[in-house]
């Protein structure tokens, strides 16, 4: 040691890296004839209708969603 100090700091900024879904694919467990709708928020509380609602054709189907938001939930909603 020669009384040398080496000091390792941060990054400035740290690097992001942003996701952003165009498409959500959801294994459904439905009920055949029935109308339901893929409904998102942000905050749990409001939720909004993304896309048209589809009639279930089988109880267990797969259903593609366009999305055109990140950070955001999804559930599926039965319309009556």
């Amino acid at each position: 040691t020669n009384g040398t100090s080496v000091t390792i700091s941060l990054p400035p900024e740290w690097p992001t890296l942003k996701v952003e879904a165009l498409r959500v694919r959801a294994d459904l467990t439905v009920v055949p004839g029935r109308t339901y709708v893929l409904e998102a928020t942000t905050d749990l509380k409001s939720w909004t209708a993304m896309g048209a609602p589809f009639v279930a054709t089988a109880e267990s189907m797969s259903q593609e969603f366009d999305v055109v938001e990140t950070g955001q939930f999804f559930r599926l909603h039965e319309l009556p």
